[in-house]
C-alpha cells in the first residue's frame, strides 16, 4: 500500500505523536568595545581587493584605531595569510615595535575572514602576543574605522582611473599617494 508522507504526518499530529517545533535563537554576540588612548594600542585590519583588468588585486591594510595612521600595507595578487603576515611585520617593525616586550604589543581587531581566522594567523599572532578581536559576523559597523578608509581611498583614487591589464602597478602607485 503506498501511503504519502503528507498523509503520515498529517494523522502523526492529528494523534499527538509530533512533538511541537523548537524555535532556535541565534546567539546574541556583542559589539567589541575597544577603546584607546593613545597609539599603537588597537590596530584594525583588513583585505580589500582593486580590479585591474580582469585580475583582482588585494588590498591589506592595517589602521591605527588612535591616529587614524596606516601603519602597514601591502598590495598582492593574492589574498593569502602568508601576505597577511608579510605586511604585520613591516607595520610592527616600522612602528618600532618588534624589539619590545609584549605588553606593548597592540591588538588585533579584524573581521571574520578566512585570512584572520587561519591557523597560521591564530599562531603568528600568539606567538607576538597580539591579542586577536573579531567583530561580528555580516556586521560590517563593527570596523568601521576600515570600511571607512577603503570607501575613501577607492572613490578619491582608484575608481576616478580604470586600470588594465598589466596595470596593477599604477594601481599601487595610486595608493601609495
Amino acid at each position: 500500500m503506498f501511503v504519502s508522507e503528507s498523509t503520515v504526518l498529517r494523522v502523526l499530529k492529528k494523534e499527538g505523536l509530533i512533538a511541537p517545533p523548537v524555535p532556535r535563537q541565534k546567539p546574541i554576540r556583542q559589539k567589541p568595545e575597544v577603546k584607546t588612548d593613545g597609539p599603537n594600542q588597537v590596530w584594525r585590519w583588513d583585505i580589500s581587493y582593486v580590479l585591474a583588468g580582469t585580475t583582482f588585486w588585494y588590498l591589506i591594510a592595517i589602521l591605527d584605531q588612535y591616529s587614524r595612521k596606516i601603519v602597514g600595507w601591502g598590495f598582492f595578487p593574492q589574498a593569502t595569510q602568508e601576505e597577511a603576515k608579510r605586511v604585520w611585520d613591516h607595520a610592527l617593525l616600522s612602528e618600532g615595535l618588534l624589539d619590545s616586550d609584549k605588553q606593548r604589543m597592540p591588538q588585533a581587531v579584524s573581521d571574520r575572514g578566512s585570512q584572520m581566522k587561519g591557523k597560521s594567523i591564530k599562531a603568528f599572532f600568539r606567538d607576538l602576543g597580539i591579542a586577536q578581536i573579531f567583530c561580528r559576523p555580516h556586521t560590517p559597523d563593527d570596523n568601521a574605522e576600515m570600511e571607512s578608509f577603503f570607501a575613501t581611498l577607492k572613490c578619491e583614487r582608484l575608481y576616478r582611473g580604470s586600470y588594465g591589464e598589466g596595470q596593477a602597478l599604477q594601481a599601487e602607485a595610486d595608493i601609495a599617494k
